[in-house]
């Protein structure tokens, strides 16, 4: 299993973003231009997983100090095998901290992926977050941030939320 960094021109560009497309809500998910134009900022991230077949989509946002890891989907007919916490230690393996997005546990699903993510040593992060808009139209939508190697501190929660604000969110 490995992690490989693809672009539009990949024959598996497609099949990753048709995963992408059926994982994710429009409002959490870019539309294509969009997603075409931040692959070419250079701490952008569109990965796949693959070992035999495509096993997932990771898209994230590298920086110098921590990993945010913006879309993350395995395969539909690949849940519950253990992939999804193997790729979360392939990024670990980076050396820095990861910060993720979901949304509050409010039905099974949400509960399932919360759970998933505490397991796998995550924890949740006390400051009221928004997501940044991915498109000018959408609605503000709460969400919970969760961390690795620990609670971040006032000072990297606003760190990390300026960047997104900067960087991440569709001007």
């Amino acid at each position: 299993m490995k992690l490989v960094q693809i672009d539009e021109k990949d024959e598996r560009f497609s099949q990753a973003c048709a995963l992408y497309e059926r994982n994710f809500v429009k409002e959490e998910k870019r539309e294509r231009a969009d997603l075409l134009r931040v692959m070419k900022h250079e701490d952008y991230h569109f990965c796949i997983v693959v070992a035999d077949q495509l096993l997932a989509v990771v898209l994230f946002w590298e920086t110098e100090h921590f990993i945010y890891l913006e879309h993350f989907a395995v395969a539909e007919n690949m849940r519950k095998r253990g992939y999804g916490s193997a790729i979360l230690e392939l990024l670990t393996q980076r050396g820095k901290r990861i910060i993720l997005e979901i949304e509050p546990p409010v039905d099974a699903y949400r509960i399932g992926r919360m759970d998933f993510y505490l397991k796998n040593g995550f924890l949740v992060n006390p400051y009221f977050h928004t997501q940044p808009k991915y498109r000018k139209e959408d609605k503000s939508l709460q969400l919970i941030v969760l961390s690795s190697q620990g609670i971040l501190t006032e000072e990297e929660y606003l760190s990390f939320y300026a960047y997104l604000k900067k960087e991440v969110e569709t001007k």
